[in-house]
């Protein structure tokens, strides 16, 4: 906690110097200087104030049943206003369960039924369920690795369900061959339209593969090529597709003739094509390096925990696609002394300018996440969210689409009780560019064209000051309400024709068009 009480001090002491200066400058200079020096000295305060803001929870800590254990993978959707999780056993056994939460009033209430996962046999692995979930929180994937089908085969098994009136329905289920254990890695398009996963132990000599699915409207199929690895590779270590469905990255392992690295593929003229070249780990092999995309597929952070600094371990780097290869963005943020997994379960938000991690500072001993964001080419710390429960280890953490929202799940670790497991969402708006509009262009609605109620996603409420609906002569028409809508409106009542829906923030507005039938 030392270097928050650093930063408490220093936010005084720059109290005191503004106080100072805006009293010697305001009673002793002329009006015309005393205007422009205030001016400064009062945006150099303010900038020093919104810098330091703190994450803050949301919502209540999600916590899980008796006996069971909360948030083994957790994925919260594009706003951040719904979240998936899975939740193991005490004794780590096969058996489980996955809840969707949606936040209602600040408080995270189960949306749906419980997906329950019952044992198997009693020889059967520990059962592990990676989920992620869409952009509206309506289709979430789960890989379910250790599925068996007999106390010696766990071929693993992916499923995909639906909500449908207020249930999740399975509309997709794939089981791999043997012990393959597909399904230790999941990921979903933002549409919900697309999905990957892998199958590292595909392959008789250890080759891995990585496979990916689209819905065509009625049916799930097969999304280009299959992906496999070389000898040895154990290709599918980590999966993550971008929000667009379009790229996916995935950690390859060292093989004879072959580093360790991380390989982007684009999804081009019906194949899954290799992106620029692989990205090669510092310390070569790591079984814990992690990997994620922005929403067009063209910023990736890759996080290696294991790899050596000399007293430090742990690393995060960001990498751009410059349309031929991959270039470091920014500066590699490296575990000093004493610092340890610092890059574990490593996020990136939508824009690609904010970054999470999980990290370990042994002295003092401090846990928790950190937030970086990319200021003039240099990552800079957006303070680190501690959890709020003493003795727990990050399991996993999500970073919604705007980097505004993070979500850390905590849990005690083996043959320890699990009463204090649980699951909490932070949130920082100050974080956020308040001088960019892009997460105001992320905002989609349909159907379009509408016949009298039409529905936005990927907005976050919170930062919206109105939405108003203009007729194509600039009249405004509408206003609606952003409270309790639910991102849906009505304009039922509207004559057929086309709109303009203004959706206006502090930092500026943005339109859409929008057609009445």
């Amino acid at each position: 906690m030392a270097k928050w009480k650093g930063r408490i001090f220093c936010s005084i002491l720059s109290i005191y110097y503004y106080y100072y200066y805006y009293y010697y400058y305001c009673k002793n200079t002329n009006k015309y200087m005393r205007n422009i020096v205030c001016f400064a000295l009062a945006f150099v305060g303010l900038y020093q104030f919104t810098a330091q803001a703190q994450w803050e929870q949301v919502g209540n800590t999600i916590e899980a049943s008796s006996g069971y254990r909360a948030g083994m993978f957790i994925s919260l959707n594009s706003q951040g206003n719904k979240l998936v999780a899975s939740f193991g056993v005490d004794n780590w056994g096969n058996e489980g369960y996955v809840e969707v939460y949606e936040l209602v009033n600040d408080t995270w209430q189960l949306l749906g039924n419980r997906i329950n996962f019952p044992p198997l046999f009693s020889s059967a692995p520990i059962r592990f369920f990676d989920v992620d979930i869409d952009s509206s929180g309506q289709r979430i994937i789960i890989g379910d690795r250790g599925y068996s089908v007999s106390p010696v085969l766990t071929p693993g098994r992916v499923l995909i369900y639906d909500l449908i009136n207020n249930t999740w329905n399975q509309v997709f289920e794939f089981v791999g061959n043997g012990s393959e254990e597909v399904g230790r890695y999941v990921s979903i398009s933002d549409d919900g339209n697309r999905v990957v996963f892998e199958n590292r132990r595909f392959g008789n000599d250890g080759n891995g593969r990585i496979l990916a699915y689209e819905y065509s409207g009625s049916n799930w199929i097969p999304l280009g090529n299959q992906i496999i690895g070389n000898a040895n590779n154990g290709l599918g270590r980590a999966v993550v597709m971008s929000g667009d469905g379009t790229t996916l990255a995935t950690y390859s392992g060292e093989s004879s003739n072959e580093t360790a690295s991380f390989k982007v593929y684009q999804y081009t003229s019906g194949n899954w094509l290799l992106k620029g070249a692989p990205i090669d780990l510092v310390d070569g092999q790591s079984f814990a390096a992690g990997v994620d995309l922005t929403n067009n597929g063209n910023i990736v952070i890759i996080g290696d925990p294991a790899e050596n600094n000399n007293g430090g371990y742990g690393s995060a780097r960001v990498f751009a696609f410059s349309g031929n290869d991959w270039e470091l963005t920014g500066q590699p943020i490296l575990g000093v002394e004493n610092v340890v997994a610092l890059g574990s379960y490593p996020k990136i938000n939508a824009e690609g300018n904010i970054i999470s991690f999980m990290t370990i500072d042994l002295n003092p001993f401090d846990k928790g996440v950190s937030v970086y964001k990319l200021i003039s080419n240099t990552w800079q710390l957006q303070n680190n969210i501690i959890p709020c429960v003493d003795g727990l280890t990050d399991n996993d953490i999500s970073l919604n689409n705007y980097g505004n929202i993070t979500a850390v799940s905590s849990f005690t670790g083996l043959n320890v009780s699990s009463e204090d497991d649980g699951i909490m969402i932070f949130r920082n708006d100050q974080v956020l560019d308040t001088k960019s509009e892009s997460y105001l262009s992320q905002v989609t609605i349909h159907p379009n064209p509408s016949e009298g109620y039409f529905k936005m996603e990927g907005l976050d409420f919170h930062l919206i000051e109105s939405i108003q609906l203009f007729d194509l002569s600039g009249r405004l028409v509408k206003a609606f309400s952003r409270q309790g809508s639910n991102g849906i409106f009505n304009m039922s009542d509207l004559q057929s024709g086309s709109y303009l829906v203004k959706i206006e923030s502090s930092s500026g507005a943005a339109f859409k068009q929008l057609i009445k039938k």
